[in-house]
């Protein structure tokens, strides 16, 4: 291959990928141009090439320069992939080195990099380690999918290894500014190429979808920087650029047409549906290729994960059964034509023998020590708020469906200075993802906005004083619920937010009104449209200064969580953080108690161990899904040990110390207090515990004798 074709294809394939790692960019427009000049200059050359070493037309692949695009040739014989008879290179270990060891402009941004069969994963400093063993652990069995620690495919990973493929690893404000940073032609002098992006807020499901129960983007993205060797060594076969190959063929099959950018309306036949305008004929075959491949390994098969489901107007083919009836063309390609592709679901775990193995499930544990469920179920006061298993009857229901109407209301002295649509966006769709993640998916939040700023009759201090009682706060949510119902339906609504104009520095914070419902209503509650509202919260202007996680923690409390924060602990100004949002917003793990998820039915019973004698349980990290969550030690109806793992992911991410947390939940104490005063109180100074550290609270001993990816395996010691 002559040196200019090298480099244009370098610089197309450069372009490309930042498309897709820099989706919705400003100037994507600009790129796409620059893609159809090169392509141009790209096809010039190469009719150059060929003249000049006397090729005709029909010319198969020669072992050329491994960049190198083939001609429209038929596909080698799988057998010069074959592996060779002695294994003269080691399979990779996913060692973490702190700096690359040949491209030091990678070194100014990411600290954290590992050697996949010469490909590398490359994270930021704020990556914590799991994700980046778990990236590199996807990488590899994609490259070595039967784990023999041979490349399935060489020809398409020395492409990618001369290209500089990597994986990163980071923020989108990170990823952000280092394309805004470097030249997008030429990322790096050593023309490193990206192609697509992990994410450190993606889903994440270590240990594998199998084990978790949750989807892991990992899969999607990786496959996506693949795609790219698959695309130029094959190019009659998965080749993107000019729609004529097999894959083009059959993603135009399943679109009903072939579509050089996304049609406003797709035949009704077609069963690959993907609407993005900015993601053309090339983009749309690499989203393509994912999907059938996903189908093929059976990744979103249901008993695995709700993947497919919550994919269905884009792609409903679940199974490698439905992608043979549904798709044959595809099913072909990928199973019958010699390509040695992917057969098996990635977990992370690479050649497990290393010592990386996921824990048991919950279901396979011999739990030795343990008693029926319904004695770890602590009973409390009945009261508006409560840890006790069963919940306060007028709070909402924490499965299911939740429609909350929110209206924007100001002041006769302070009038909004900012539309509600840029205050909405504080809240959402921040909120909304919050109790999807939470809760695994089980409550499902609707946030229905009137985009109108209301105009209350008083001035801020009127309101202001209406926050220290109940009727004052009531009558404040009911007049800006007056003011909407001509325009407002709320027979179905089941909350109401007020969201006031952060301005108004009168409103210093937005507390939570806790009702009662229909049957208990009498004068009481909200009510408007012939419906009694038992829960709604009203905003101030601390909405701005906590951003989307203002709401999940006031919404917490209509669903009947108390706050956490208040101890009079020495150094310590609340119960459990840096773990909750009911104890600290702003923490750095601020998702939900593991004891809160439990009572909220977002666990089921089994995946809790309530323990009454000496054992060891597996606990997986609360924020997967999937697995043994919870382990309790009951002292008494009202109080109990419980012990979860916490691991950086999802809004974790940025937990300090990793490892099983430990704390008790005493259902007959309120808020504020002491040590030992509290609803819940996190032991170990608030610290997880880490391997071969231990802790004795009362009789009972908490030892962690293992940790790793996927979780915590803790020894349970009860002294008599």
């Amino acid at each position: 291959m002559v040196k200019g074709v090298a480099t244009s294809i370098i610089t197309v394939a450069t372009l490309m990928s930042c498309l897709v790692a820099c989706s919705g960019s400003n100037s994507d427009a600009e790129l796409r141009a620059k893609i159809a000049d090169l392509e141009e200059e790209l096809e010039e050359l190469e009719e150059q090439q060929i003249a000049s070493n006397d090729l005709d037309s029909e010319s198969t692949t020669t072992d050329a320069e491994p960049e190198s695009i083939t001609t429209d040739a038929e596909p080698e014989s799988t057998a010069t992939d074959a592996k060779p008879e002695t294994n003269d290179i080691e399979a990779p270990d996913l060692t973490i080195m702190s700096k690359h060891p040949t491209i030091e402009c990678l070194n100014g941004v990411f600290d954290k990099f590992v050697n996949v069969f010469g490909m590398y994963v490359v994270a930021t400093p704020e990556a914590p380690e799991s994700f980046v063993n778990h990236s590199a652990g996807v990488l590899a069995q994609y490259l070595d999918n039967d784990e023999d620690g041979y490349v399935d495919n060489q020809k398409v990973l020395d492409f990618l290894v001369e290209a500089n493929r990597v994986v990163p690893l980071w923020s989108q404000s990170d990823s952000e500014s280092f394309f805004e940073d470097t030249d997008r032609g030429a990322l790096c002098e050593e023309r490193v190429t990206f192609g697509a992006s992990m994410f450190l807020n993606d889903r994440w499901a270590l240990g594998g979808i199998e084990t978790s129960g949750d989807w892991d983007t990992n899969l999607e993205e990786i496959w996506h920087i693949i795609t790219w060797g698959w695309d130029h060594v094959y190019p009659v076969d998965f080749g993107v650029m000019r729609g004529n190959s097999q894959i083009g063929e059959a993603m135009d099959a399943a679109r009903g047409g072939q579509f050089q950018v996304p049609p406003e309306t797709y035949p009704e036949e077609a069963w690959y549906k993907y609407y993005d305008p900015t993601c053309e004929y090339a983009c749309q075959i690499y989203e393509y290729f994912y999907w059938i491949l996903m189908a093929n390994i059976g990744a979103l098969d249901p008993q695995y994960t709700d993947k497919c489901e919550r994919s269905k107007p884009e792609w409903y083919v679940c199974t490698k059964e439905e992608l043979q009836q549904v798709d044959p063309k595809a099913y072909d390609l990928l199973n019958n034509q010699g390509f040695k592709l992917p057969t098996r679901i990635p977990n992370g775990l690479y050649r497990e023998s290393s010592g990386r193995e996921t824990l048991p499930s919950a279901e396979s544990q011999d739990l030795r020590g343990t008693q029926e469920i319904d004695a770890c179920k602590l009973i409390g006061p009945d009261e508006a708020l409560s840890l006790a298993h069963d919940r306060p009857i007028h709070r909402l229901n924490t499965v299911g469906s939740i429609k909350t109407v929110v209206l924007f209301a100001d002041f006769a002295n302070v009038s909004a200075n900012e539309s509600t649509e840029d205050i909405f966006s504080i809240i959402s769709p921040g909120a909304e993802n919050f109790f999807r993640d939470q809760s695994y998916g089980r409550l499902s939040l609707s946030l229905f906005p009137h985009h109108e700023w209301l105009r209350l009759s008083g001035p801020t201090s009127t309101y202001r004083d209406a926050l220290t009682s109940y009727t004052g706060h009531r009558d404040w949510i009911q007049e800006a619920m007056n003011l909407a119902d001509d325009s407002v339906d709320f027979s179905d609504t089941d909350a109401v937010l007020v969201v006031s104009p952060p301005n108004a520095g009168d409103i210093p914070y937005g507390p939570a009104l806790m009702g009662w419902s229909a049957a208990y209503a009498d004068d009481g509650s909200l009510n408007a449209d012939g419906r009694y509202i038992a829960n709604a919260v009203t905003s101030g202007a601390d909405l701005t200064y906590w951003g989307d996680l203002w709401y999940p923690h006031e919404m917490g409390h209509s669903l009947g969580l108390p706050d956490l924060y208040g101890a009079t602990i020495s150094g310590r100004a609340g119960f459990t953080r840096p773990f909750s949002l009911m104890d600290d917003i702003g923490s750095t793990a601020p998702g939900y108690m593991g004891y809160s998820r439990w009572i909220l039915k977002w666990l089921d019973d089994s995946q809790i161990a309530c323990i009454n004698g000496n054992t060891t349980v597996a606990l997986t990290p609360i924020e997967t899904h999937g697995g043994l969550k919870l382990a309790l030690v009951p002292f008494g109806q009202t109080r109990a040990l419980v012990i979860e793992s916490r691991r950086k992911i999802g809004y974790d991410i940025a937990l300090e110390r990793e490892g099983a947390v430990v704390y008790i939940v005493d259902t007959e104490n309120g808020f504020g207090g002491g040590s030992g005063e509290g609803p819940m109180e996190v032991l170990n100074n608030a610290q997880a515990l880490l391997p071969n550290e231990s802790l004795t609270y009362e009789n009972v001993t908490i030892t962690v004798q293992e940790a790793n990816l996927t979780g915590d395996i803790i020894q349970i010691e009860i002294n008599d």
